[in-house]
């Protein structure tokens, strides 16, 4: 049997499932997500919990792996059997989603009202569209964030500066003891959250440039500081190890092991090392890259909207976008997922050393980095993040020079930058004529 016909009676089932469940009477939801670790499970029961304590009937598809899980709501968007909620990252993806018509906008009046008032600007304009809420935002996750030891013989603060050498010679005393500077997971996506961190401390309005600008141009990659970016990013290669299975909660043990120093990832390591038992600021550190002079890359998971017909579909999807902008409840996701709710700030004394460096950074409108995904379309993206990850294997494993290599990664990103200024210039051209 084919992948696709399993996928197609796998869906009949859903429906059948459906309609039994509407004759129960009762709001019903399905939410298709990939937060399939232990932390994240946690996190995202208590949004379970609520709902069906306040009458809803909950079915879950969980898919391990991400791109498996976007997959898969891909398609049944647009076949017409959407799961009530999807799990997505705020950006431009959910923009063309609702441009093509197949998910739906917050309609209820009290609830966008309560939106507009509650939510900080950089979360609600990543998930307007047009004047339209396009989808509910669950959190204020942050990515660029260094997690490191604390009991192994290291000097945090050479590891938290602006000072990349710094960071490079605690490497290298460290592989002297034969311990890993970083674990990072053997997976592109990974791989990039380690470069945009290093770009963001090196070069903060360069990054805007080539992130976020309209039209980059090729001058952003020839300057001096995003040579330097990749002489990092080089040099940091061959001091990491991929631990386990390489995925980045196999990552973040490793720390709580002591059995690598650091890893780069987002703030939703932090539900991780809690799920380990680990308590920050005792047997962990965090920072947000570079410690001195912070950046806050913002990520937003949001849930996307399904086209509901059934009554009881359209109940539950309302009843659950209800629980999620509940202050207290969100607030407790949250403490279990890493991240900060966007619907309310609790008292200082409430705060975790991670979350009050989140919220002096949201103080300071500099300091906030929206996320790359609403400016980029998925294609730049996967290609810039190819050749980041081409880069990095190339730097560990490859016998040419590295000021070579580093040519080679400068021309391979001209010619990304290229081939999305040319589509630009080529949208334009359609819309004048």
């Amino acid at each position: 049997m084919s992948t696709r016909c399993a996928r197609l009676i796998l869906a009949s089932i859903i429906l059948t499932a459906s309609v039994s469940l509407a004759a129960n009477g009762k709001p019903q939801a399905e939410i298709l997500h990939w937060w399939s670790s232990p932390g994240e499970s946690a996190a995202l029961q208590v949004l379970v919990d609520a709902f069906k304590s306040r009458g809803g009937h909950y079915y879950d598809s969980t898919k391990d792996d991400q791109i498996a899980s976007r997959e898969e709501a891909i398609e049944r968007l647009s076949k017409g059997y959407p799961s009530t909620l999807t799990q997505w990252n705020a950006g431009r993806d959910i923009q063309e989603f609702y441009e093509y018509g197949i998910t739906d906008s917050i309609t209820d009046p009290k609830l966008i009202a309560k939106l507009k008032s509650s939510l900080p600007k950089p979360i609600l304009d990543a998930v307007t569209y047009q004047g339209e809420i396009i989808a509910m935002p669950l959190n204020i996750h942050s990515e660029n964030w260094m997690w490191y030891g604390n009991h192994l013989p290291l000097d945090s603060s050479k590891l938290i500066s602006k000072d990349w050498q710094k960071f490079i010679d605690q490497g290298v005393a460290l592989a002297e003891k034969d311990i890993p500077l970083l674990a990072v997971g053997d997976q592109s996506w990974q791989v990039r959250i380690l470069f945009t961190s290093v770009f963001l401390s090196i070069a903060r309005e360069r990054y805007k440039e080539f992130y976020l600008s309209a039209e980059p141009t090729a001058a952003v990659v020839e300057n001096k500081e995003f040579k330097r970016v990749l002489q990092v990013f080089n040099q940091i290669a061959n001091l990491s190890e991929s631990f386990g299975d390489g995925n980045w909660n196999t990552q973040v043990k490793a720390v709580a092991d002591n059995k690598a120093a650091a890893t780069f990832m987002g703030d939703w390591a932090k539900g991780e090392f809690q799920s380990l038992g680990k308590t920050a600021g005792e047997d962990y550190g965090c920072t947000l890259t570079a410690g001195d002079d912070p950046s806050l890359l913002l990520v937003i998971d949001a849930f996307i909207l399904g086209k509901m017909t059934d009554p009881m579909d359209r109940s539950g999807q309302a009843l659950m976008l209800d629980v999620i902008s509940d202050p207290k409840v969100n607030q407790e996701f949250n403490k279990l997922k890493g991240s900060v709710s966007p619907f309310v700030r609790p008292a200082d004394d409430e705060l975790d050393v991670c979350s009050r460096q989140v919220h002096n950074a949201l103080a300071n409108d500099d300091s906030v980095i929206p996320p790359y995904a609403s400016y980029r379309r998925g294609q730049y993206m996967h290609d810039i993040d190819n050749e980041i990850y081409r880069f990095w294997k190339a730097s560990q494993e490859s016998d040419k020079d590295p000021a070579e290599e580093l040519q080679i990664s400068i021309d391979n990103f001209k010619k990304i930058i290229t081939a999305i200024r040319t589509e630009a210039e080529q949208s334009l051209a359609n819309i004048q004529e």
